[in-house]
């Protein structure tokens, strides 16, 4: 398993809708906001705790895989929101 240090937060990033038939042009491309559950916090992070659901830009971060798994670690300063109790994924995906 996979501790975050300092100000790092570890994330199980939500599944990705897929896309098919299109090509991506970094100049063009919309920005969308990217959630997942945060699963640890390092010892400097003082407004998340493990188990929030949190947005965040979807290029920050680094990808760690383990085992099948990916995960994401992001500085506590690049999650851009909580998602509140009761608010569903679909409400999160319609928002952003």
């Amino acid at each position: 398993m996979l501790k975050a240090l300092r100000n790092k937060v570890l994330i199980d990033p939500d599944p990705q809708p897929e896309t098919s038939g299109s090509i991506l042009m970094p100049q063009y491309r919309e920005w969308v906001a990217t959630s997942g559950t945060v699963l640890d916090v390092g010892p400097l992070v003082r407004d998340l705790v493990a188990g929030d659901r949190v947005v965040f830009s979807p290029d920050v971060g680094t990808r760690v895989t383990e085992g099948q798994r990916e995960y994401l670690l992001l500085l506590d300063e690049d999650v851009d929101a909580v998602v509140l109790p009761g608010v569903t994924a679909e409400m999160v995906e319609s928002v952003v």
